[in-house]
């Protein structure tokens, strides 16, 4: 189960995911549960099929910003910033590591060992469950080591960045 924590208008919502069949998912938001199969479509959104509805829904993301379209409604939620802080330093005040958050393929390496990147910057790319994930610089820092590239599958919590934040101006 892959856990997701947010914040949605001012109030943190956390959602845990998990895959049940190759079309099933289970999801648990703010511990209401959900079962529901999905439809990849061709233009990158998906078709949710929830009891006796269907959810056409896309995605996109912006640094920490995460923005949710569900049948022309937008939402957009905020990666809660504790754990952004946490997963970026690593619970160490100047060095970091970028990790998987959730098994998928490497489909882009946009930085290399010693380039400074901009908090928000997109580092690698990875698609999973036929979704696109951008792993962005939550701090402005130097690329330390960059452990992936292209074409490479990792696994949930694989370590793809290693980084050390910029000194404070």
């Amino acid at each position: 189960m892959t856990s997701f924590r947010y914040v949605f208008q001012g109030q943190t919502c956390t959602i845990d995911l998990a895959r049940l069949s190759d079309d099933q998912w289970r999801a648990v938001i703010n511990n209401r549960e959900y079962i529901f199969t999905t439809h990849a479509l061709s233009d990158g959104g998906w078709q949710l099929h929830l009891d006796a509805a269907r959810v056409t829904a896309y995605t996109a993301a912006e640094g920490d910003r995460r923005y949710v379209y569900v049948n022309g409604v937008q939402y957009m939620l905020e990666v809660e910033q504790d754990i952004v802080s946490r997963r970026a330093t690593g619970g160490r005040s100047s060095t970091g590591r970028l990790t998987a958050q959730m098994p998928g393929q490497v489909r882009a390496v946009s930085i290399s060992t010693g380039d400074s990147v901009s908090r928000g910057q997109t580092l690698v790319v990875l698609e999973a469950m036929k979704m696109e994930l951008r792993v962005t610089a939550p701090i402005d820092a130097t690329i330390l080591r960059v452990l992936v590239q292209p074409g490479d599958v990792v696994e949930r919590d694989a370590l793809l960045v290693e980084l050390q934040a910029l000194p404070s101006a």
